[in-house]
């Protein structure tokens, strides 16, 4: 039995409907959940791991691989040295902010940068200001 041309049209309506509401969902659950990472996690990717000239912190420097192109946004985090069962979300920098190294003073060193994605939150991080217990050193230049 083959359909009209009208049922066929009303059956790509509602079935692009229904993936709609599906894609709605599934962007309004996944926004909802608390933020979940560990560096055990079989996609995480570390980019680079350094520790503080004393080795109490480290900064991290990782992403998440997304698949065939591998693409995926990276994250900067500073912890403390024993990190790996850590939620690694509780101590990634601020929106705005990149991790750059170490001073000699055992200072964060930062520079404010201006991401490609909405910022959840708008921090002013100076220098001098301590964040998850480490005092920090800011670079001025804006980087793009």
């Amino acid at each position: 039995m083959a359909l009209s041309k009208g049922a066929k049209v009303t059956l790509v309506s509602i079935t692009l409907i229904i993936i709609a509401i599906i894609a709605l969902f599934s962007f309004f659950v996944f926004y909802s959940w608390p933020r979940v990472m560990y560096s055990t996690d079989y996609d995480f990717v570390m980019i680079k791991d350094e520790p503080s000239g004393s080795g109490d912190y480290h900064l991290l420097i990782f992403k998440f691989d997304t698949g065939a192109l591998g693409y995926s946004r990276v994250f900067w985090a500073v912890v403390p040295s024993d990190y790996e069962k850590l939620n690694l979300a509780d101590y990634i920098l601020p929106d705005g902010y990149k991790g750059k190294g170490w001073s000699k003073k055992d200072e964060l060193i930062i520079s404010i940068w201006e991401p490609y994605y909405y910022k959840d939150e708008i921090v002013d991080l100076k220098t001098g200001d301590t964040y998850k217990g480490v005092k920090l050193l800011v670079l001025d230049e804006v980087e793009k």
